[in-house]
């Protein structure tokens, strides 16, 4: 029984043979955890004198804390000259000596005649949280905890992930850690994680229940938003086919008019030879075409009258049908709250898993637990599509963009993960320039990199995030605090709101688009040959109408640049709140008429307007072009057709705008090739 028996004393007790230690609280209480954790009980002097304390520190207290913050719930047995009520009159915090587990023996008291193993089973309960509270303070600047925290936090969702996936995880988080070793094993450290301590079963049980209350939720509903797409999908079809047969019976009408005007006049005069004939059947026959002509003309225009109301009744329709279906399809999706297709986190992580999208990650703490369970989260594993980039404290603003940069051009990533502090920067501020995050954002978004930044910091003032989005960052990820209190759900809903951010920011056909178009923006800015239309080579010698003013690249950069701007807001804002980051409704169409704006600024004549009839209208876009290119264009042109589109108030979709965007910059770099594939 005595082998078992602890004793923490720095003066000798020959009655008492056990194993003494007089070491500090903290280093003692360490060893005792690690060597001696399956000790029956600990025998513990109040007043006993490590080396770098005073008797009257009451280092024994010290110890029976840090032995209950690292759960080992031994009786503990304290003895001292003074009581109890002394000690608390010395420190409040002292309140742990009244906590079940503890015997407290006020000397002059024989110990040898003490029933240690009557003692042995009256262990600590499981939570003495009650005793510790008074004690839990939190630092001004939170970074001292959230970059360990926050770690820890994600570390014991993605155990739980990985435990339902039935994957195997390393089971000490510290093998991953290194400078937030030094916090999470300080007082105040193991304090914090025994107040917000949750059993590993616990997450686990909780993951899955979320997991299957989003199935039950959301799944009925994802059901009925696949039917309401297919009825959209339908309807749309069968109105735009109603709309495609007025097109053709219109324009079958129109070249029947004009051959019974034109072809025939010439085909029936080659069959006349005699001069008085002729004029006579001249006569006649022009009497009846007149006749006739006029009959059908008069039809034509009724008939050309009636197709136009229809359609503009079909275009009608179609756009309140799509706004009825869209409605219902937002409030669905709203409900969701998560920005991607799906809701399923295992699914979610499969598909990144499977691609394994190229990550760039810059933050000073990378090596503390960010990068291993960043990489843990994505790819499930240690990845070689996750690159590093660890500042230093001395690093420069512009070395750390230099190196970013670098790594850029090399690495091609699909998404940078950015920390708002990247020089070891403590404490709080409202002047967002003194952010070293916030500078090195600023200079790689001015160098035009395309692929999306995601920002990760500690801090959780509304400042930092308008900041880092006005400045280019595409989304804002916040890690968890203790100062936050978050539960159990909130700790796991985080966790997803970070893959769900990293899946649509790598993985989404909008945030893809998006950097394709930032890609041909930029190569189109940095090309250092001529394009077409920054002359006026490409005219005609001669044409009805002038131009003679030729477009700046300035300009036209500008006009793209805002265009890409008002597609990044609108993701940005349905990411913030999320939303699925869908492009729909209005928004398709609105963007490719601010990408056409490029054509009118192309084909701008010098007088804008024609005279026909006493009348002065706007030259339309497709007059301007045929004039200048010297012949005309097939009426179906695609870049034409789906400005007109937009223009005319209906809804274009993501394929469409996607589709012109891509063919916009071919035709920036050379017309030749839309109007070629055009005819």
């Amino acid at each position: 029984m005595n082998n078992t028996i602890i004793h923490v004393s720095d003066t000798d007790h020959p009655s008492l043979p056990f194993t003494q230690f007089c070491s500090e609280p903290e280093v003692l209480a360490k060893e005792l955890h690690q060597k001696h954790s399956h000790a029956q009980l600990f025998l513990i002097n109040v007043n006993y004198k490590p080396d770098e304390l005073l008797r009257s520190q009451n280092a024994g207290i010290e110890l029976l804390k840090y032995l209950r913050l690292l759960n080992l719930k031994q009786h503990c047995v304290l003895y001292s000259f003074l009581s109890r009520e002394q000690l608390m009159t010395q420190d409040l915090c002292n309140l742990i000596i009244f906590s079940e587990g503890v015997t407290f023996i006020r000397l002059p008291t024989d110990l040898s005649k003490i029933n240690f193993d009557e003692l042995v089973n009256k262990t600590a309960p499981e939570n003495l949280s009650a005793f510790f509270k008074a004690e839990a303070t939190l630092p001004d600047d939170r970074h001292f905890f959230a970059n360990w925290w926050g770690v820890l936090q994600l570390w014991k969702v993605q155990k739980a992930i990985d435990s339902i996936a039935g994957t195997q995880m390393p089971t000490e988080i510290k093998k991953a850690f290194t400078g937030s070793l030094k916090e999470m094993d300080s007082y105040q450290g193991l304090l914090a994680m025994y107040l917000h301590r949750e059993k590993e079963k616990d997450v686990e049980e909780e993951l899955k229940r979320l997991l299957q209350l989003r199935i039950e939720r959301y799944g009925d509903q994802e059901r009925n938003l696949d039917s309401i797409k297919s009825v959209l999908n339908k309807k749309t079809n069968e109105l735009d086919d109603r709309a495609r047969r007025l097109e053709i019976i219109n324009e079958s009408f129109y070249n029947s008019v004009t051959k019974t005007l034109f072809q025939s006049k010439l085909e029936e005069l080659k069959l006349i030879n005699d001069p008085i004939k002729i004029k006579v059947n001249q006569l006649e026959e022009a009497q009846k075409r007149t006749t006739d002509d006029i009959k059908l003309l008069k039809e034509y225009i009724e008939l050309d009258a009636l197709i136009n109301e229809e359609r503009q009744r079909i275009e009608e329709q179609i756009i309140i049908f799509n706004n009825k279906i869209l409605g219902i399809l937002g409030a669905i999706e709203r409900q969701k709250m998560f920005s991607n297709n799906g809701f399923n986190i295992i699914d979610t992580r499969n598909r990144l898993q499977e691609v394994s999208p190229r990550i760039l990650f810059v933050d000073d703490q990378a090596d503390d637990g960010w990068s291993f369970i960043f990489q843990r989260i994505i790819y499930g594993k240690e990845n070689d599509s996750f690159t590093i980039i660890q500042p230093c404290k001395d690093d420069s603003i512009e070395q750390i963009t230099d190196k970013i940069l670098e790594r850029v051009n090399e690495f091609k990533p699909d998404l940078i993960i950015l920390d708002l502090r990247l020089k070891g920067e403590h404490g709080t501020t409202t002047d967002v320039t003194n952010i070293s995050g916030v500078q090195v954002l600023k200079s790689i978004t001015n160098d035009g990199i395309t692929c999306p930044v995601l920002i990760t910091t500690a801090s959780n003032k509304i400042w930092s995030y308008k900041e880092t989005f006005s400045l280019g960052a595409s989304a804002f990820w916040i890690k968890e605090g203790l100062d936050e209190h978050m539960d159990l759900r909130n700790s796991i809903e985080n966790y997803m709101r970070f893959i769900d951010l990293v899946s649509v920011l790598c993985l989404s056909d909008e945030f893809q688009f998006l950097k394709r178009c930032k890609t041909s923006l930029k190569k189109l800015k940095h090309n250092d040959s001529k394009y077409w239309w920054e002359s006026n080579d490409w005219l005609i010698s001669t044409h009805t109408y002038m131009k003679t003013k030729s477009v700046s690249r300035h300009i036209i950069i500008s006009i793209l640049h805002q265009a890409i701007i008002l597609l990044e807001d609108y993701l940005r804002l349905r990411l913030q709140e999320s939303q699925q980051v869908s492009v729909r409704n209005y928004l398709p169409s609105a963007i490719i008429i601010r990408f056409a704006s490029v054509l009118e600024k192309i084909h701008q004549t010098d007088n804008p307007y024609q005279i026909k009839d006493g009348k002065t209208y706007m030259l339309p876009l497709s007059e301007k072009i045929k004039d200048q290119f010297g012949y005309a264009l097939n009426r179906r042109i695609f870049l034409l057709d789906m400005r007109n589109k937009a223009a005319h108030g209906q809804y274009c979709t993501f394929k469409e705008m996607s589709e012109f965007t891509s063919q916009l910059f071919e035709y920036l770099v050379d017309y030749h090739l839309i109007l070629n594939n055009g005819k």
